[in-house]
């Protein structure tokens, strides 16, 4: 190869090098824009929302914030069930926020059972002028840990991986869906709501005091050490 055979090669690489970082740069332009507003205990929840991608916005971080107003292609919110309900918090971001996106979806995390999960967030959206295209729940380890024995719950494979690749396929195709829920689902809590009433879905902690007769909250702190400056996250019932 002489230089100008050379030289002709290196403009030419150069040029095609430089076309596509721009197709690049125009396609990530392009790309829907995704807000995750999550609120996570230990973790599962963070988990899933890093997974889906996008902007993760901590829903304990902005909830004091006067400005929630918020506009993207796609908002989803991830957060743990708590007695078949969104967390206390989360369910006052919704009360408080102005979310603006075209698709809008819901991931609810859970450790034994949903029950009813899917309406009751459907019903606490639309309550507040929502409508959410997509909801469904994610079967994960159960780390209520008063409750459940860690080591036990590691060796039960839930099927977490196939979970949470239908979900990733599902939001980018902007499928439209949510997950049925059964009379049985709806029955199993009432039986729980019959026997220890309606209580507010701040992490289980209340249900778990009154059939475990502890203070899980202080159990936990105890555990993890966990920051008194969020006390938002120290509640139980934690995915």
């Amino acid at each position: 190869m002489n230089r100008r055979e050379f030289l002709k090669l290196t403009a030419e690489s150069a040029i095609l090098m430089a076309t596509t970082g721009i197709r690049k740069a125009i396609a990530e332009e392009n790309a829907p824009k995704r807000l995750i507003f999550y609120f996570t205990a230990t973790g599962n929840s963070l988990y899933i929302a890093k997974e889906l991608g996008g902007e993760l916005i901590s829903i304990p971080q902005i909830i004091k914030n006067a400005d929630l107003n918020y506009t993207a292609d796609e908002i989803g919110i991830i957060y743990p069930i708590y007695q078949s309900k969104a967390p206390e918090i989360v369910q006052k971001f919704i009360k408080k926020a102005k979310l603006t996106a075209p698709y809008k979806f819901a991931i609810g995390t859970y450790g034994k059972k949903q029950c009813n999960a899917v309406e009751l967030f459907d019903e606490l959206a639309k309550e507040n002028g929502y409508t959410f295209d997509y909801i469904n729940t994610m079967l994960m380890v159960d780390n209520f840990l008063p409750r459940f024995d860690m080591n036990e719950e590691l060796k039960i494979d839930k099927h977490e991986d196939e979970q949470l690749q239908q979900i990733k396929a599902d939001l980018n195709a902007h499928k439209k869906w949510h997950q049925p829920v059964t009379q049985e689902d709806r029955d199993f809590r009432n039986s729980i709501v019959k026997q220890y009433g309606e209580m507010l879905p701040v992490c289980g902690g209340i249900l778990a005091q009154k059939m475990l007769k502890i203070n899980v909250v202080k159990s936990v702190n105890l555990l993890y050490a966990l920051p008194k400056k969020e006390p938002s996250e120290r509640e139980v019932f934690c995915r």
